[in-house]
């Protein structure tokens, strides 16, 4: 997964996709800001639970918004970024069917509109 690439994300409309995406954003930049803390040194057993639990919370959230369907281009383009974005290596992640299905579908409906 490629999770820890931030990506604009200019969609400003209130819906279910904006408030998951708000929650994925903070839950992203928490886990980013501890990351960061720790660079280069070992972390405590503390700073470790608490990795393990921003990360699980970024996480789902990051799930929930592949699962749920994109409402417009933004949101598609969003979900190939995460997907497709090549990672350090210079490889794309290997997905499950189902989330390739999920953005597939979501392809199909945008461009019906």
């Amino acid at each position: 997964m490629n999770m820890h690439t931030a990506v604009a994300f200019p969609h400003q409309a209130h819906s279910p996709w904006d408030a998951e995406m708000r929650v994925w954003r903070k839950a992203k930049f928490r886990t980013d800001t501890l990351w960061a803390q720790i660079k280069g040194r070992d972390a405590t057993e503390a700073e470790s639970d608490n990795l393990d639990a921003l990360s699980e919370a970024e996480t789902q959230a990051w799930n929930r918004l592949m699962y749920m369907p994109a409402p417009d281009c933004a949101a598609l383009c969003w979900k190939l970024e995460q997907t497709m974005t090549p990672d350090e290596d210079g490889y794309t992640g290997s997905w499950d069917a189902k989330i390739a299905n999920l953005i597939l579908k979501d392809a199909r409906q945008l461009s019906t509109r």
